[in-house]
């Protein structure tokens, strides 16, 4: 936990005491005590600010992984470890959010994969209303940090299974990118923030250093190397189109 979420926390619990019925200090704490990995403090706190009225904007999202996080962790951990198999898709996507929050980043990946493969996550609200920029993104990063070695479960990855992974976080960039383009030439979002995913995707994003970094690409096989290279490059490219036009 970082010193700064942690004086954050602190604010926020003083806030609520000097106004129990200000419910922005509430909603804050759901997120805060969430990050902290505290789940049912974060649910108790974030249920007290959604009865004084507080709406995330997001569709139900947030609370209902909330409340898989807290509430339903035990079967999440079974269906990461292939112990259980998840009932819905929600139940599948919470499990592989669950698995990037937790550092199992193969078992997480595993998860996303299943739950792309599904055709009913293209129905799902939660699934397919926040894909572009979140799902299909986060799965990104999760195999990209397994196939680097990172995490708790990527330490028995054989060669092959890295490699894998590191071709599927490239696809599942690329399709990402597709549905951002396709949403920004229908006005649905503006070029601003595609600009900045490009950015944050291209320059700031640690998860994503083992298939973008150029002393970490340039090691891998040709064809793992040439696919990393033309991610980026179209990226790029994207990038320079977009701040051109301004």
């Amino acid at each position: 936990m970082t010193l700064p979420l942690k004086l954050a926390i602190a604010h926020y619990e003083q806030a609520k005491k000097l106004d129990p019925t200000f419910r922005m200090p509430l909603a804050n704490l759901g997120s805060a005590y969430k990050a902290q990995g505290r789940y049912a403090l974060a649910l108790t706190n974030a249920l007290k600010a959604q009865t004084m009225g507080f709406d995330w904007h997001d569709g139900g999202y947030f609370m209902a992984e909330l409340t898989a996080w807290a509430e339903n962790t035990d079967k999440l951990v079974a269906i990461l470890d292939e112990r259980a198999s998840a009932e819905d898709i929600r139940e599948l996507l919470f499990a592989a959010t669950f698995g990037y929050e937790q550092q199992r980043h193969v078992a997480s990946a595993r998860a996303w994969s299943e739950l792309f493969d599904q055709e009913e996550s293209l129905t799902e609200p939660f699934v397919a209303d926040h894909m572009v920029g979140m799902h299909r993104y986060n799965a990104a990063c999760s195999a990209a940090l397994a196939a680097g070695g990172q995490g708790a479960d990527a330490g028995a990855l054989s060669e092959e299974g890295r490699s894998e992974l590191r071709l599927l976080a490239v696809q599942w960039l690329c399709k990402d990118l597709e549905d951002w383009n396709r949403l920004e030439a229908s006005g649905d979002v503006e070029p601003d923030a595609l600009i900045g995913y490009l950015s944050y995707a291209l320059r700031s994003d640690p998860d994503l250093a083992a298939i973008r970094d150029p002393e970490v690409v340039a090691q891998l096989p040709d064809d793992e190397r040439e696919a990393c290279e033309t991610l980026w490059q179209d990226f790029r490219d994207r990038r320079k189109e977009l701040t051109t036009k301004e």
